[in-house]
């Protein structure tokens, strides 16, 4: 979606605040039987071109590769991942990321209108009882526009 659609007010949040809390309140509801594990990634996408939002350097381009275990998955070596227990650790990142965005940019109005922003937001779970493991993956895009 586009930023305001994402992101939202204070008085009206958008898709990212409704998303994590329903993420949290599913992680609270099956905590007895499971252990979760959440991390976040932000990246940018401009004139084709994969920044890390979260690193040391947001300049840097990152590449996409096939990841080398068989599954068949795609990943990015180097992304930066930060392992969070809450909506407000995740949106501490997600303020990290914007002002990495906007130090990377020297036309930041053009340069930021024509971007995408990926929230990547990833959720292992194992159920210690059962020992049954899952893993997903929520990407949050804020569209270029």
């Amino acid at each position: 979606g586009k930023t305001y659609t994402m992101e939202g007010v204070v008085d009206d949040p958008g898709i990212n605040q409704r998303a994590l809390r329903l993420l949290f309140s599913e992680v609270t509801e099956k905590a007895p039987d499971w252990d979760y594990k959440i991390t976040v990634s932000m990246v940018e996408i401009y004139n084709e071109t994969l920044r890390n939002l979260l690193g040391e350097n947001p300049t840097d381009k990152l590449d996409i590769k096939m990841n080398p275990d068989g599954s068949g998955q795609l990943y990015v070596p180097g992304l930066t991942e930060f392992t969070v227990q809450s909506p407000e650790d995740i949106n501490r990142v997600f303020e990290l990321g914007h002002m990495n965005r906007a130090t990377a940019c020297t036309n930041l109005n053009e340069h930021s209108s024509r971007s995408h922003a990926l929230l990547i937001i990833t959720v292992s779970g194992f159920n210690s009882a059962t020992g049954n493991r899952t893993q997903g993956k929520l990407n949050l895009v804020d569209l270029a526009g």
